[in-house]
């Protein structure tokens, strides 16, 4: 099954806010956010099932070293 990954509008001004917020805080910092955030989202779709249901049929995973988590609604 290929899984089509698109995000609310605020939730994509919400990500490259955080990503020019993590950016001005150190150089580097926020590619290395969009990096983890594009990871996360490869395994969330691979494997949607190894992540814990949030609500209804929603999965969720938390992004490792940032404070977000990533939710996939089916």
């Amino acid at each position: 099954m290929i899984l089509i990954v698109s995000f609310a509008p605020e939730a994509r001004e919400e990500l490259f806010e955080a990503a020019d917020y993590y950016e001005s805080e150190s150089p580097g910092l926020g590619v290395s956010f969009l990096a983890t955030v594009d990871r996360t989202l490869e395994q969330l779709t691979a494997l949607p099932r190894s992540s814990p249901v949030a609500r209804g049929t929603a999965r969720i995973k938390s992004l490792p070293q940032f404070p977000y988590s990533l939710f996939l609604a089916a």
